[in-house]
């Protein structure tokens, strides 16, 4: 019998893909993931040392956490001069608040 459909049963690796990606471990997507992961955790063994060994509580126990403040800084800095602002306090101000009026 000849079947209205022809497929092969063999699958050859590399098929189809850039000639230097096998050689250079893939398209990366796989090391991206392992780096995401290790990283990941390592914050989380680092949170808990800092919880367990350090006792450290609230958002100190997040690893670097200074230069988070600091950042923070640095964009509120900026966003102040233009009359904006990331402010968390809630205050209330007016919805039209860092706008000119026409």
């Amino acid at each position: 019998h000849e079947y209205p459909w022809d497929f092969p049963f063999t699958y050859e690796c590399g098929m189809g893909e850039w000639p230097g990606a096998a050689a250079a471990g893939g398209g990366g997507g796989g090391l991206v993931a392992v780096l995401v992961l290790l990283g990941s955790l390592g914050c989380l063994v680092a949170c808990a040392y800092n919880y367990a060994v350090l006792q450290k509580r609230g958002e100190e126990i997040v690893p670097g956490i200074e230069y988070i403040r600091r950042g923070k800084e640095i964009a509120e800095g900026l966003l102040s001069r233009r009359g904006g602002g990331l402010s968390s306090s809630g205050g209330g101000g007016s919805a039209s608040e860092g706008y000119q009026s026409l």
